[in-house]
């Protein structure tokens, strides 16, 4: 019989503790970026979450679960209102990381 294969890496398994642990410090007293009148109770990755994005603040958008919902299924839209990366930064770092500083303060 053959080994299970993991269904998740060691590496990805501790990042995803870390996250999990600073998301919900992040999102207290957060407000929704898409419907502003309601609480936010996720956090949105605008330029994906490969490698450092995972843990990447300035990448993180706050969003109720309608709010979330939208964006994903408006990525034009979103695109447009800074609620995804323009096209180029998804998933890599890099790229993000120039273009958060260019356009945001």
């Amino acid at each position: 019989m053959r080994a299970r294969i993991k269904p998740i890496s060691g590496k990805l398994a501790a990042a995803s503790r870390i996250y999990n642990e600073r998301v919900k410090v992040w999102l207290v007293g957060k407000q929704c970026a898409v419907f502003h009148q309601l609480p936010a109770t996720q956090c949105h990755h605008r330029f994906g979450r490969r490698g450092r994005l995972l843990l990447w603040e300035p990448g993180w958008l706050p969003v109720c679960d309608a709010g979330h919902a939208l964006i994903h299924s408006t990525p034009k839209a979103s695109i447009t209102r800074g609620f995804i990366g323009p096209v180029g930064t998804w998933n890599d770092y890099e790229r993000a990381k120039k273009y958060v500083e260019a356009n945001e303060p």
